[in-house]
């Protein structure tokens, strides 16, 4: 179908606890090769201290060329920590590459 997804959750003992999934979708719009999007969703909570949280939320879209054996992609993410006595502000970041495999 193309649809795939992925899921993660995990704690220590005193030190926090996250939860992380992705869904994403694969399919071969052009003759060029595969495209991919993928979504993703990030929340940890109690990490630096307790009362924290952070949250991250980022999309992606990969675009195969198979004549040259390269991948170009492009991902935006946001991020947000809050902890309870201190203000953080938020952050963004963009990728952009392209990898060739030989």
């Amino acid at each position: 179908s193309g649809i795939n997804f992925a899921v993660a959750a995990g704690s220590r003992k005193d030190d926090g606890d996250y939860v992380y999934g992705k869904v994403g979708y694969d399919r071969k719009f052009l003759s060029i090769g595969e495209t991919s999007f993928a979504v993703d969703y990030y929340r940890g909570n109690d990490f630096n201290s307790v009362g924290s949280e952070a949250t991250s939320v980022g999309v992606g879209i990969n675009q195969d060329i198979d004549s040259i054996n390269t991948q170009l992609y492009l991902g935006y993410r946001t991020y947000e920590f809050a902890e309870v006595a201190t203000s953080y502000l938020e952050a963004d970041s963009v990728l952009f590459g392209a990898r060739w495999r030989f």
